[in-house]
């Protein structure tokens, strides 16, 4: 498949997805989103993303990609882990610049879940994950028992869900 590696896809217009079942976009690191993805200031509202498993989210998995000018509103998304509202799974290199998104998002594991992003994996090599301008609206929430009926007292609930590196180092702007 193509990771769009260097080329800018752009949504042209507002879409309406009528909570019709959404595919992410990107499976793995190497079926990555590793384009730019230019909103260009539109919406997309009502995405529903319902999972079993991880990386979930409108991308799934997205590597040295930029999504920048982008408003997803009222979605539905749920996953095992590595559940965000924009991406499920943030690598290296990606940034997220200008990002909103409003709704629900449900995860199994409660480390992994964020309105932005699920994870963001800083694997080597390592290079910077930006974060500008970005804001997340509703609930987060856990179907783990262990979980009480809210995410505040966990630091890490918000924008990013989690954050890891393999090389020890890492660089996170906001």
């Amino acid at each position: 498949g193509n990771t769009f590696s260097g080329k800018t896809v752009v949504l042209k217009e507002d879409i309406d997805l009528e909570n019709k079942e959404w595919t992410p976009i990107g499976k793995s690191l190497e079926k990555s989103f590793q384009g730019t993805f230019e909103g260009g200031g539109h919406t997309i509202s009502y995405l529903k993303v319902t999972r079993t498993n991880e990386n979930v989210g409108l991308f799934g998995y997205v590597a040295d990609a930029e999504i920048r000018n982008l408003t997803v509103t009222d979605a539905d998304i749920s996953g095992s882990q590595n559940v965000g509202g924009i991406a499920g799974n943030a690598g290296a290199g990606t940034s997220f610049v200008n990002c909103t998104c409003s709704g629900e998002v449900t995860a199994n594991y409660v480390k992994r879940i964020g309105g932005i992003a699920g994870v963001w994996n800083n694997t080597i090599p390592a290079s910077p994950i930006t974060l500008q301008n970005s804001t997340f609206t509703g609930n987060l929430s856990s179907k783990d028992s262990k979980i009480q009926s809210s995410l505040t007292d966990f630091p890490n609930a918000g924008l990013i869900g989690d954050y890891s590196t393999e090389s020890g180092t890492g660089i996170l702007e906001f």
